[in-house]
């Protein structure tokens, strides 16, 4: 997704300024999300492939590895994809694939520190029973964590 100019998400929940943009659907963002888990957990399992083979730990031995510091790598690790690709361009690789894309509520391009906000706080939305993406559902179609960061989903009709 490229767009020419910012989009204006406070107009109005659906429809944006630019022709054919509309708030991405919540099967889209899943959709993104799942594709995304899929590649995070792909690079999250080479790390444990290599610092077993490093410790010389046969792979099933991963478990002797000690716990905090290895969920502190992988945390920082997955963080990094998220927010570096979101905030380099907008959309990680799952969102490009639904065709979506992170912006901030003026429709410009969301910036760094919005993009790191919106990571941290995507937690709060996910932990308790997912209920910070209710407002998606039922609300102005933003979650918690779109909401804490002030940035918003969208995607091209066209798509």
């Amino acid at each position: 997704l490229k767009f020419e100019e910012p989009i204006d998400v406070k107009s109005n929940r659906m429809e944006s300024a630019v022709a054919g943009s509309i708030s991405a659907s919540l099967v889209r963002r899943f959709g993104a999300a799942a594709i995304d888990l899929f590649i995070v957990g792909v690079i999250d399992v080479g790390v444990l492939s290599l610092t077993a083979r490093l410790a010389g730990l046969p792979i099933e031995s991963v478990t002797e590895l000690p716990l905090l510091p290895l969920i502190g790598f992988l945390t920082l690790i997955n963080s990094g994809y998220v927010v570096t690709l979101t905030g380099l361009g907008g959309q990680t690789i799952g969102k490009m694939v639904f065709g979506i894309r992170v912006v901030s509520n003026d429709g410009a391009p969301a910036s760094l520190w919005s993009v790191f906000v919106r990571s941290a706080a995507y937690f709060v939305s996910v932990l308790p029973f997912g209920l910070g993406f209710i407002n998606v559902l039922f609300g102005a179609g933003r979650a918690f964590h779109d909401v804490a960061a002030e940035t918003n989903v969208v995607r091209r009709q066209s798509l």
